[in-house]
């Protein structure tokens, strides 16, 4: 959870932010939400049943997930996640009416509120700014990144080479794809959780960058994911999936020019397979850049038209993986937006 969503939540809820029942809440900077007092243990053991495994990180006295509360009275609450606040806040809004005769009402309006929380910090967030837009004001790297872009271009192979890079980052960031539409807030987030936040940065000259932001999408069932970021220098769209047992594959495209080795600045391509179980290894970072490619802490040399097909490949591969968590999820089924008349 963080700061943005944490505020989210306690507006949709319509709890005061520092004290409601003998109840306090407090963010903590380690991206938790605090809250102490008077928890009664009837709450506490409804949502130790109700959500067995702990999905959603409400975890008693800061402890583990797994911890009891009929074992472990609890006295205060670590909740991890924006969902699980707002779990807690309704269970409790829930059993104060039910010891007053009071209809209960809050419990089932857990989808409504989650749609409306969900709705608000993606406005916020705007998710909608695409690699080139961003790129386009950004004063320091923009003649770099896009003298990239025109060089990769020069090919019949650059350019559909550039093509698989861009559908990567709109299936990464399904918000700036504009050959889609996605289907409302309340239908998707019941498939795919959503992390955004938004802030202002500063590089390390004082320089202020405003509407930087984070977002991470995580298919419910499988647990892969994908994680999207507009930095000060630049961003990263990245893939993170599992194979299988201790099989994983992290797939990214990112601009940053924040390391000290200048061939390890610029934009890139990364594929890394890993895992113990893994059949074949693999890390390859190629700078478009500087045309250059290597594993992540080796030497960087002149790539190969063999290793920049390999990259290719590998990026058709991702943008299928990555759509199985994002598009497969999110988009309004029915007749493709570029297909329908006129464009509509």
């Amino acid at each position: 959870m963080n700061r943005l969503e944490y505020i989210e939540v306690k507006e949709a809820t319509e709890i005061p932010l520092n004290r409601w029942n003998n109840v306090t809440f407090r963010f903590s900077d380690t991206y938790y939400t605090i809250v102490e007092g008077n928890i009664p243990l009837e709450v506490a053991n409804t949502i130790y049943e109700k959500y067995p495994g702990n999905p959603y990180g409400i975890r008693v006295n800061g402890g583990c997930n797994d911890w009891n509360p009929s074992e472990v009275f609890p006295h205060y609450y670590h909740i991890d996640t924006k969902e699980g606040l707002v779990i807690f806040i309704t269970e409790m809004k829930d059993y104060f009416a039910r010891k007053t005769g009071l209809p209960e009402t809050d419990v089932q309006k857990y989808d409504e509120l989650m749609a409306r929380i969900n709705s608000k910090i993606l406005e916020k967030v705007n998710l909608s700014i695409s690699t080139n837009e961003w790129m386009q004001s950004d004063e320091e790297n923009r003649e770099i990144f896009f003298q990239t872009v025109s060089s990769n271009e020069k090919t019949s192979f650059g350019k559909e080479f550039r093509k698989a890079v861009d559908d990567f980052d709109k299936t990464i960031n399904p918000f700036i794809n504009q050959d889609i539409e996605l289907d409302e807030v309340g239908s998707y987030i019941k498939k795919v959780n959503i992390s955004a936040n938004t802030y202002d940065s500063k590089d390390n000259d004082g320089m202020m960058r405003k509407n930087c932001c984070g977002m991470h999408i995580t298919d419910l069932e499988s647990g892969n994911k994908v994680i999207f970021y507009r930095n000060f220098d630049g961003f990263s769209y990245q893939l993170q999936y599992t194979l299988g047992e201790d099989q994983y594959l992290d797939v990214l495209h990112y601009y940053s020019t924040r390391e000290t080795d200048d061939n390890d600045k610029g934009e890139f391509i990364a594929i890394n397979y890993w895992g113990d179980n893994i059949p074949q290894k693999i890390d390859i970072r190629y700078n478009l850049t500087k045309g250059i490619a290597g594993s992540t802490y080796g030497q960087k040399t002149p790539i190969t038209p063999d290793q920049e097909k390999f990259v290719y490949d590998e990026l058709l591969k991702a943008i299928e993986l990555a759509s199985s968590i994002t598009l497969d999820n999110m988009k309004k089924k029915g007749i493709p937006k570029q297909l329908l008349p006129n464009n509509q």
